[in-house]
């Protein structure tokens, strides 16, 4: 399973790369830190 999960990432990037999604990238990116900080202060007050 996680070999597909792996490919189907590889796929993504490669299709965010060729249509020159770089704003794409870079907010998605900020959202995913958002929710990585979300989940680690939230494991902090537990």
């Amino acid at each position: 399973m996680q070999r597909k999960k792996g490919a189907a990432w590889e796929i993504e990037i490669d299709w965010l790369l060729e249509n020159d999604t770089e704003v794409y990238l870079i907010e998605r990116f900020d959202d995913l830190v958002s929710k990585f900080w979300k989940d680690v202060i939230g494991e902090q007050n537990k």
